[in-house]
């Protein structure tokens, strides 16, 4: 009997837990939490079509009328850093050849500021952000961007392994968030 009073202790803990608020960023109200402004670049790039997030359906082969219609949606994708070359000879570095991680998103504000970031779960503290300016691209919602990050995505390497970080995107002009991305980053690499 006192194995089942600890398990079910255990499972009410574990469910309170999956349904605490999450917190995305420091700030001055847990109501309307800001990333830091100061970080940034111009535009983000052309979103990626491929989808290789188990949260969100696949834009591969999904028409436009058949995705998400409202809201801000956010996906993840893989992308490689090119050789870097000098006077005809091209170098990489050892991590060069495993998959970054490039965050995707559409339905944000035209011409707006997003914040892109990952942050470390639980902490929630902020692995890795940038500011810049969506712009409307070709096949996607509203203000849509593909931003390119330093972090490796080590999900292929493991896909069993626990989340360790997760995706979103911040609008500035409608102070909205968007639904976040599971990841498992920081494993290591030579």
């Amino acid at each position: 009997m006192s194995t089942l009073r600890f398990g079910f202790f255990l499972l009410l803990g574990l469910t309170s837990t999956l349904f605490a608020p999450i917190t995305l960023a420091q700030g001055s109200s847990t109501v309307n939490p800001k990333p830091d402004p100061s970080l940034g670049l111009d535009f983000a790039l052309y979103p990626a079509s491929t989808n290789d997030s188990i949260t969100e359906p696949e834009h591969n082969e999904t028409t436009l009328k058949d995705r998400q219609a409202t809201g801000l949606s956010v996906w993840v994708t893989h992308w490689f850093p090119p050789p870097q070359c000098n006077n005809g000879i091209c170098t990489i570095t050892s991590n060069d050849d495993l998959p970054h991680i490039q965050i995707n998103g559409e339905g944000f504000t035209i011409g707006a500021r997003v914040f892109g970031g990952i942050y470390t779960w639980p902490a929630n503290t902020l692995y890795w952000g940038m500011n810049f300016n969506v712009r409307q691209w070709p096949g996607y919602r509203g203000g849509s961007f593909g931003l390119q990050t330093p972090i490796i995505d080590c999900g292929p390497f493991n896909p069993a392994h626990v989340a360790t970080s997760y995706a979103a995107a911040y609008d500035w002009t409608t102070a909205r968030w968007s639904p976040v991305v599971w990841l498992y980053t920081g494993c290591a690499v030579l």
